[in-house]
């Protein structure tokens, strides 16, 4: 004669369900994929926070007045000046270096 079959009463469903409660083996220790999708969506949201809070909190320095009237020139690729922009000069090397550098 078989013997009669056991049920357990039906409990609750949990609302994370870790051990999971129909698998057997190592399967119940680990992690579904929703509780992995779930914790990689966190972990994401956690570092564009983190990300945000650090661009928000960070101050731009002043630039140095001394290095913003810098004389930048402009030149075509035979030598000839282009442009120049800026009140100081503050190129070390003369007219002669430049053309040699070429």
């Amino acid at each position: 004669m078989p013997r009669p079959v056991r049920r357990r009463a039906p409990q609750e469903k949990r609302w994370i369900d870790h051990p999971r409660r129909r698998r057997m083996g190592p399967r119940r220790r680990l992690p579904s994929v929703h509780q992995l999708l779930a914790l990689f969506l966190l972990l994401l949201g956690d570092m564009a926070t983190a990300v945000n809070h650090a661009y928000a909190t960070v101050t731009m320095p002043d630039p140095d007045p001394t290095a913003l009237p810098q004389n930048n020139v402009h030149s075509w690729s035979d030598g000839t000046v282009l442009a120049t922009g800026g009140s100081v000069n503050r190129q070390k090397r003369s007219e002669r270096s430049w053309t040699a550098c070429r």
